[in-house]
């Protein structure tokens, strides 16, 4: 019996198709997408307080 990952980690450098992959790997599997940047970065690119993206928060 096979078992579904419940994650799935993307890596690569800049501009090798990382979200495009996730966004298609997300609508085939039905887990969630999380984009790293959006969890560390603030919306003008400053660094959001650890504290903040240790718990996830992204508000």
């Amino acid at each position: 019996m096979t078992v579904p990952p419940k994650r799935i980690r993307i890596v690569g450098v800049s501009g090798a198709g990382k979200t495009r992959l996730g966004q298609q790997v997300a609508e085939r599997t039905g887990l969630p997408r999380l984009e790293l940047d959006a969890v560390f970065w603030a919306a003008d690119w400053t660094c959001r307080a650890r504290r903040r993206w240790m718990r996830g928060s992204t508000g």
